[in-house]
């Protein structure tokens, strides 16, 4: 007879035969251990016991890997007051604007004249 944790118990069955019965437990690992000759009521008892005792640690190991997992996830913060987004800048940034310029003058999208007279007229608006 080995001892064996509940928890580490996969599954538990009992086979019936003419006289007595056989309970087979079987570990996590796959190993199984089973008990023979027992009188059909006793191993209808300990069956029973041993199938509540199954459900229970199912539910205990779904338990224990669903927090194994959240835990593995990382920082997860509740209840973090979110920050107001902060406002662009403004379009009429004047630096903006005349670097905007600059390039569209190096890009060749506007003629010297053109590049002129709009860098002119944003220097005015000083």
């Amino acid at each position: 007879m080995v001892d064996v944790p509940w928890l580490d118990v996969s599954d538990i069955h009992i086979s019936e035969g003419i006289v007595g019965a056989t309970i087979h437990v079987t570990g996590n690992n796959g190993h199984t251990e089973k008990i023979d000759h027992l009188p059909k009521e006793q191993a209808r008892s300990v069956y029973r016991v041993g199938q509540e005792r199954e459900e229970i640690m199912r539910e205990y190991r779904r338990t224990r890997k669903m927090e194994e997992d959240r835990n593995a996830a990382g920082g997860v913060i509740v209840n973090n007051a979110v920050a107001a987004p902060t406002p662009a800048a403004p379009s009429n940034d004047l630096t903006a604007r005349l670097t905007q310029l600059k390039a569209m003058f190096d890009a060749d999208l506007i003629s010297q004249e053109e590049f002129d007279v709009k860098k002119a007229d944003i220097l005015s608006s000083l």
